[in-house]
């Protein structure tokens, strides 16, 4: 196979690079209309694109350098009852970093064609043994400095107080640099990306803890003038990077009350670094999973996660159980996985450091039994051990869903019907099930993405014998978290420009501009008040039949005067096409309020005492037709007022496979007929 050449994201320069970050144009979500877009593409019709085993299994991981994965380590994994590895290794083993170059305004890099068959090679020996196989990059500034030099990159900078990383300039790029983050990581995911289409490779993940004189990007590393200059023009303020130089940037922002807004905007610059990549991979390839090591309680790590998951969730590789155990580790996840929507976290073990066997089956098992999985870094000698192989094999059988040869097997049959609010998918057992002594439980989960239209829901009994269960198509496609029956979704979406505000904290996180989640944050952004316009474009990941779209907007803001505004909604499908406008109309009269709407607003409201705000609810007619994209957009009709947006939920219909699985207390049923369920458009 030649040596292929893959084109990375650049310019000619470094400054034409950071003023195309300045003016938006890189971060955007959507596509120009005329783009090519081939995110809704058909996926390969491999085995591995599927992704409802990534819920339905759980990982129960091994993370190895590749060249310590030989046949007999495989033979070890498979005995240890794991169903996963990551296969580290160098961005410059894959890359042949000495290639890389500018060339027509663009960076381009061939491939190590040695290193990528040795992968191949291991990935395909996993496989067949029934292991999915990620591949996972890590980073030696040594090594890579020189390039980077060569490409023009920015540097870290360090400020406030800090913990591992001291204060002061770094030698490695700088956590929003363009040419590492969109140059070299992008094409390193690209590349991954083409071979995943013919090779059962099925995500990504990237070992950000930086070695070889690099450094971990933790809160304290954006202090460089590639996220600051954007940061001082983006909110209008009187200083420039030169007026505040490196070293007092932080003291600065403490003492301006800025601090924690520049918190803010540096973890939307991140989002937005995260959702840049996992688009440009997913055009490749839709069903890659992504994810990252350390997961940090920090913008970077908060951002970048957040960025790269979507309907398939990003994976959050902690190292909380290194040394405490799994003891933590539903908790831990739990606040994780508020704050970082569509992120599955995954507790870590070093077995070299502080478990005996016992120990490591006692904390396994438990990791597993909370639903989090696990991964363990370099076990190889563990994993060799038949003692350490018994451990981590009764850890799994003994506390997941084991299939049990005693219960009977169950054929499915499907029908799409029309029910109250919309079609309805009914399941429904082929036969009578009168030998089942507790209700089995359904869960059914999209192939592609691995979410749930409903998780471990009980079937009625019907008269007929028959057990059943019918689940809504008509889905909220906005909801991050909590909502009924197991569904779990959430959109990614991009504001511009950035908010002034996040106000107020929705306790139950079910509101879509909650999804950060943040302590204080939530439910309500506001804009500067001499803001004129804005807008937000929600990425539902994957096109659906838009069925209506609902928003909620505050007329009220405390000490500032809210609501209402023009408000204008646009979809778009998958070619980046934006349709005509779609017109909003209201619910609810105003009441108790001393705003007046022109009629052509439409203006509509409740009054919410608790937060000091009237709520203006709209909604849209039924709509109906196919998107990916929805862009609300916000213009101000009067000179008082900010610009506000708070709750937004859209409704789409599901079409697609779907992956059935029952269980009966805490024992599988094997499904025969009817396991794979595809539902056509409605």
């Amino acid at each position: 196979m030649r040596s292929q050449e893959v084109v990375l994201f650049g310019s000619a320069s470094i400054a034409l690079v950071v003023s195309a970050i300045l003016c938006g144009g890189l971060f955007c979500s959507v596509p120009l209309a005329g783009q090519e877009n081939n995110q809704d593409h058909a996926n390969p019709t491999s085995s591995w694109n599927s992704n409802a085993w990534l819920e339905n299994e759980g990982i129960r991981a091994a993370w190895f350098g590749y060249k310590a994965c030989t046949e007999e380590m495989v033979e070890n994994l498979v005995n240890s009852d794991v169903n996963a590895v990551f296969l580290s290794h160098g961005f410059h083993d894959l890359l042949n970093m000495a290639s890389a170059r500018w060339e027509d305004h663009e960076i381009v890099v061939s491939l190590n064609e040695r290193v990528r068959d040795r992968l191949l090679a291991v990935t395909r020996i996993a496989s067949e043994r029934g292991i999915h196989v990620f591949w996972i990059a890590n980073y030696e500034l040594e090594v890579m400095k020189p390039h980077l030099e060569r490409l023009g990159y920015e540097k870290a900078y360090v400020e406030g107080p800090t913990r591992y990383v001291p204060a002061g300039p770094k030698e490695d790029a700088a956590a929003l640099d363009p040419v590492f983050w969109r140059g070299i990581t992008r094409a390193h995911g690209e590349l991954i990306a083409h071979l995943s289409l013919e090779h059962p490779i099925e995500g990504i993940l990237y070992d950000t803890e930086h070695y070889a004189g690099g450094m971990m990007y933790l809160q304290g590393c954006g202090f460089a003038d590639v996220s600051f200059k954007p940061y001082l023009e983006s909110r209008q303020i009187d200083q420039t990077a030169m007026d505040v130089p490196e070293g007092t940037r932080y003291e600065f922002l403490k003492k301006s009350g800025r601090l924690d807004d520049y918190f803010d905007y540096l973890e939307e610059r991140a989002y937005e670094q995260g959702r840049f990549l996992a688009r440009r991979w997913h055009d490749i390839n839709p069903s890659l999973i992504f994810g990252a090591w350390p997961l940090l309680d920090n913008w970077f790590s908060r951002g970048l996660l957040r960025g790269m998951g979507g309907a398939t969730p990003a994976l959050g590789l902690s190292g909380v159980e290194y040394y405490h155990g799994s003891d933590q580790s539903e908790s831990m996840a739990e606040y994780f996985e508020v704050k970082i929507p569509n992120l599955k976290y995954l507790p870590g073990f070093y077995p070299p450091y502080a478990y005996s066997v016992e120990q490591l089956k006692y904390h396994v098992a438990q990791a597993i039994r909370t639903g989090q999985g696990y991964w363990m870094l370099g076990p190889q000698e563990q994993h060799g051990k038949p003692e350490y192989q018994s451990a981590l094999r009764d850890a799994y059988r003994d506390e997941s869903l084991d299939w049990e040869k005693d219960l009977p097997r169950i054929d499915l049959n499907h029908r799409v019907v029309e029910g109250e609010g919309g079609p309805q998918l009914v399941v429904e057992t082929q036969k009578v099930m009168s030998d089942l002594d507790d209700t089995p439980h359904i869960t059914l989960r999209a192939t592609e993405s691995g979410s749930a239209l409903c998780e471990n829901q009980p079937m009625k009994f019907t008269s007929t014998g028959m057990y059943q269960f019918r689940v809504p198509l008509i889905r909220n496609l906005t909801n991050n978290r909590f909502l009924k029956g197991g569904y779990r979704s959430g959109a990614a979406y991009k504001i511009d420009p950035l908010p002034l505000d996040y106000l107020y904290e929705d306790s139950d996180h079910t509101k879509l501009t909650d999804g950060r989640a943040y302590g204080m944050f939530g439910t309500t952004i506001a804009w500067p008040e001499s803001l004129d316009e804005a807008e937000v474009i929600f990425d539902l990941h994957r096109s659906y039949r838009i069925e209506r779209v609902e928003v909620s907007q505050p007329g009220k803001l405390e000490d500032r005067v809210g609501g209402p505004t023009h408000l204008s909604l646009e979809v778009a499908d998958v070619s980046g096409e934006w349709d005509s406008r779609i017109p909003v109309v209201s619910n609810f009269k105003l009441s108790g309020s001393d705003f007046e709407a022109p009629p052509e607003i439409g203006m509509t409201g409740i009054d919410d005492p608790r937060h000091k705000r009237a709520w203006l609810s709209w909604r849209t007619d039924p709509i109906g037709d196919r998107g990916r994209w929805v862009k609300i957009q916000l213009k101000r009709y009067r000179k008082r007022g900010s610009l506000s947006l708070g709750e937004v939920v859209i409704w789409g219909c599901f079409e697609g496979e779907i992956e059935a699985s029952i269980t009966q207390g805490q024992r599988k049923i094997e499904i025969g007929e009817g396991k794979t369920i595809r539902v056509p458009p409605q």
